[in-house]
């Protein structure tokens, strides 16, 4: 399935929990070919919510 539909269905759901969309970014952090240390430094510096 889509990183995107995944998403929503966890949206849905009301289960779009930090832990889940820690894991939907680093899906798509993978995606745009990151190193697991970009994803991990990126996820750190940002605090917004969508």
């Amino acid at each position: 399935m889509s990183i995107q539909h995944d998403k929503q269905t966890l949206i849905a759901e009301n289960n779009y929990t930090d832990e889940n969309r820690r894991q939907i970014a680093v899906r798509y952090g993978h995606l745009l070919s990151y190193s697991d240390e970009a994803i991990a430094r990126y996820l750190s510096q940002n605090t917004e919510l969508e």
